[in-house]
């Protein structure tokens, strides 16, 4: 199962490696546990008070971050949660309430991937560490949505640099706040990662200089919170680079991710059913191109439509489903990237992007509101780009026949 990076924390190399350390050498293993077996066998002695003072900071966030790294990654499966979902059958309205140990699973132990017992085999910033990590990442949607939305950032700005604000605000997801939420803290790990692992090559400044062999010897010497911290990105502002890898399938996040915490708690049944309308929308466009008005016909939808309490814009969901990782195109660019190339000709819009103000939300959806005639989304055309992980998707899905009905085309 693949979750949403929401706090900065997992941009510490280290305290990955050590936990999947941890992991790697466990048959099944608790969260709490991770650093504290991981450093064992970490090639650098850490006074082990460090290592727990970390692990209890912030009432364990910090370790949760990086427990939702490993399981994004695919370093780890949650052998609790998978099994408990198994039992969750959800077959009338009546049976949603039984999600709710979902929304914040606190059962969780989890069990080593073969990738990730292959990682911890690799010394810490090699070549091998790398190549590995990278090839990890590129399975990751929400990191691959990323790179898509940097890359599409530079190729449409005026000098052709991606604004860290304008990301912050258009990275997505869209009901979650931008300052002080997951889309801003995300970018330092995200950042840390697509650098190190060679997924980016900047063209701006001292770091342009800066080979694969160069990264890996300045990471070697700056690995993170256990050592001397890697600032070498802080500053960034606004940069110019180069995207040197294209995804064509990756992991999307478990169905309890396809909303925010809140809403969840407190529109429980909206939220299953929005949940679900994404769901049914993702099978349809994976089996064969369709217009937004043929998706709007679709028997299922229509169903899911009736059950909520206000009008949904498929629209917005489909633009929400590709911050998950997905791609779909329509005249040879993806929604996203459609969309927006017409918004950024907007000195308002682009105003409110670069002043959003704290414990708000994108203004993105306000402005497609504003400006909904100059599209014509009905007739749009949707061709599928990226696929995604069925199988390890599915794993994430309570049964039930309200739910896996969606999933029939």
């Amino acid at each position: 199962m693949t979750e949403l990076i929401k706090r900065g924390e997992a941009k510490n190399l280290d305290a990955l490696f050590i936990a999947n350390l941890g992991l790697a050498n466990s048959k099944t293993i608790l969260r709490r546990d991770l650093l504290i077996k991981g450093v064992k066998y970490y090639d650098i002695q850490i006074p082990s008070y460090m290592v727990e003072d970390y692990s209890s900071i912030s009432q364990g966030r910090y370790l949760r971050t990086i427990t939702d790294a490993l399981l994004s990654l695919g370093f780890c499966v949650d052998i609790n949660r998978k099994s408990e979902l198994q039992n969750c059958i959800i077959d009338s309205t009546s049976d949603i309430q039984k999600i709710k140990k979902f929304v914040q699973y606190n059962n969780s132990v989890f069990k080593p991937t073969q990738e990730s017992i292959k990682f911890s085999k690799t010394k810490f910033s090699s070549e091998n560490w790398r190549s590995i990590f990278l090839s990890q990442l590129l399975k990751f949607g929400y990191f691959v949505r990323y790179l898509d939305l940097i890359d599409l950032l530079k190729n449409i700005s005026e000098d052709n640099k991606t604004n860290i604000i304008e990301c912050s605000n258009l990275l997505g997801p869209y009901d979650d706040i931008v300052k002080g939420g997951g889309p801003s803290f995300v970018q330092k790990p995200f950042l840390t990662w697509a650098f190190f692992s060679g997924a980016i090559n900047f063209n701006t400044g001292s770091l342009s200089t800066y080979s694969i062999e160069k990264r890996l010897e300045y990471l070697a010497n700056h690995r993170g919170v256990f050592d001397r911290d890697n600032r070498i990105l802080n500053s960034f502002k606004s940069f110019s680079c180069n995207i040197m890898y294209e995804s064509k399938k990756v992991k999307i996040p478990s169905f309890i991710r396809f909303a925010n915490l809140q809403s969840w708690k407190y529109e429980r049944a909206q939220t299953f059913f929005e949940s679900l309308l994404k769901v049914r929308i993702i099978y349809l466009l994976d089996k064969e191109t369709m217009s937004i008005k043929d998706i709007k016909k679709d028997k299922i939808v229509l169903n899911i439509l009736s059950k909520l309490d206000s009008d949904i814009s498929i629209i917005k969901l489909i633009l929400s489903i590709e911050t998950m990782g997905m791609k779909y195109t329509y005249n040879n660019q993806s929604i996203t990237a459609h969309i927006l190339k017409i918004l950024f000709k907007k000195d308002e819009f682009l105003n409110r992007i670069n002043h959003t103000p704290k414990s708000q939300v994108s203004p993105l959806f306000d402005f497609i509101d504003k400006y909904s005639s100059s599209f014509n989304f009905d007739n749009y055309e949707l061709k599928k780009e990226r696929s995604f992980d069925k199988k390890i998707f599915e794993t994430s899905l309570p049964k039930g026949n309200l739910v896996w009905s969606t999933l029939n085309v």
